[in-house]
């Protein structure tokens, strides 16, 4: 099964572990005419043509018809909390594709789609881009692109208070933050500093092209020299953060996401931060939590991709527990 892959340029971080599995054919382009002239010229080459991030690229690709292969798009849960997904024209699309069921349920609230079309299916996790590298004692790590008020990370400064006085937590983000993230980095700075010095860390980076997964590197030196990757947001679709720090042998410690369904992927989440704080100080880094990762390996999840995908086409659905 041949791929095309249509996205803006810079966007594609979360497709790559797919993609690398999939086909090394990838268009990326915000020209529409030229999207839809080089479709109609693959159209006998590429049995799929798949869609990433269901915005006004996406809804303007899609306003003046069908394309000539079947068309997947997947749509991230922040889009459905835009107008934008009133506005793509739903009928050209062949199958939908959502990485989380609170995002499908979401989607069904707002669009009237035939649900025999739709699947969901996790991020993947190239492991072969994360050595097992964790080797820290009793520190904590948070890697994060955003402080959004989701992120909820003023819980971490909770969870600290309920640890013993000799662990630490390093929490990573942008160097550059959202506009819209200032009050929430500057409310963080603040609590951190009426901290014991030295025992929080913030630290800031400079991301390429807003993407954290972009200098590994330097996320591999991160992990290094840590014990547990946290996460303690009350939204996410997969928490790619937490997936990366456990493929790199650090121990996942997760608080239960209000929206997300943390235990569809993680066997690491609790429900209250004293729970954590006990848990965390049960666990230790080691190649068990890389193992916990390894169902959403990219070869893996390709390979299921693709499966769905053929069912789709050839029968109208997929019965989602069978996705999961």
């Amino acid at each position: 099964m041949k791929f095309l892959y249509i996205c803006q340029p810079d966007a594609s971080q979360f497709a790559e572990p797919y993609l690398s599995y999939l086909t090394n054919d990838r268009l990326q382009t915000h020209d529409r005419r030229n999207v839809r002239r080089l479709a109609i010229q693959g159209a006998q080459e590429y049995d799929v043509i798949w869609i990433e991030w269901a915005n006004r690229f996406a809804s303007s690709l899609l306003s003046v018809g069908r394309l000539p292969a079947f068309t997947i798009l997947r749509v991230h849960d922040w889009e459905i909390r835009t107008e934008i997904v009133r506005n793509i024209n739903w009928e050209n699309v062949d199958a939908l594709w959502f990485i989380n069921p609170d995002a499908m349920d979401d989607f069904n609230q707002l669009v009237n789609y035939p649900r025999e079309r739709q699947f969901y299916l996790p991020n993947a996790v190239d492991l072969a881009e994360w050595p097992l590298c964790a080797s820290g004692d009793r520190h904590l790590g948070i890697i994060t692109v955003n402080v959004q008020p989701r992120k909820r990370l003023e819980r971490a400064i909770e969870l600290m208070e309920l640890l013993p006085d000799d662990y630490r937590l390093t929490i990573r983000t942008s160097a550059e933050p959202h506009p819209a993230d200032m009050l929430g980095v500057q409310k963080l700075e603040a609590l951190i500093g009426a901290q014991p010095k030295g025992r929080i860390t913030l630290e800031y980076r400079t991301l390429h092209a807003n993407q954290i997964t972009s200098h590994r590197h330097e996320v591999h030196e991160f992990w290094s020299d840590k014990s547990h990757a946290v996460s303690v947001a009350d939204h996410e679709g997969f928490c790619y953060g937490l997936a990366e720090g456990m493929a790199c042998g650090a121990a996942g410690a997760c608080l239960d996401w209000d929206w997300g369904q943390p235990r569809l992927f993680y066997g690491c989440v609790c429900d209250t931060l004293p729970e954590l704080a006990d848990y965390i100080q049960e666990t230790h880094p080691g190649p068990e939590w890389r193992a916990q990762i390894e169902p959403f390996a990219a070869p893996a999840m390709a390979y299921k991709l693709e499966d769905i995908v053929q069912r789709v086409m050839e029968f109208g659905g997929v019965q989602l527990e069978n996705v999961e």
